[in-house]
């Protein structure tokens, strides 16, 4: 599995002014911002092996040099149908929290500096709803912003942990 280590060094401090930055991924034609904090690398998209008892938004796990890793399609948690995964797509490893997942990616543009100031929280009704946590008004169009840190509800965290163990202890993997 070859990839993209996009890593910061550890130790180094990146200048903060007024702009964030994002990585911009591309699914069904629609730009969706990652915080750069919470991405950890990208990586060629791989077999999935499926995860019984996981939430609907979970497509399955990968291995990535020995950790299982749940993958998570965002068509599924907007209510669209996913097609047949493509060898040309990528997968986002990011950080949820405390939980390391994998977002399946049609593109991976990279990264953007966001002017704070072209960025509108999103209003609260929608927010219930929705993972999207701001709109950011970029020269290449509309970025969604995801919040990462919500994007699983406490029941559905409980359950991909739940799957993760049974998993990890099965002998059939």
């Amino acid at each position: 599995m070859s990839s993209n280590n996009i890593q910061p060094r550890p130790g180094v401090e990146t200048a903060r002014d007024s702009t964030d930055r994002f990585l911009v991924i591309l699914i069904d034609g629609d730009r969706y911002g990652l915080a750069q904090g919470q991405v950890r690398e990208i990586v060629r998209a791989v077999w999935i092996t499926p995860l019984p008892g996981a939430p609907a938004v979970v497509m399955g796990v990968i291995d990535v040099r020995g950790r299982f890793v749940p993958v998570i399609d965002m068509r599924r948690r907007f209510g669209r149908i996913s097609p047949p995964l493509s060898p040309s797509e990528r997968f986002v490893l990011a950080w949820t929290g405390e939980r390391e997942i994998a977002i399946r990616a049609d593109e991976v543009a990279w990264f953007s500096d966001v002017d704070a100031a072209t960025t509108e929280p999103v209003p609260d009704v929608v927010r219930r709803e929705s993972t999207v946590s701001g709109l950011a008004h970029t020269a290449d169009g509309l970025l969604l912003i995801q919040d990462l840190a919500g994007f699983l509800s406490e029941a559905e965290s409980s359950a991909v942990e739940t799957a993760l163990a049974a998993f990890s202890a099965s002998p059939a993997r």
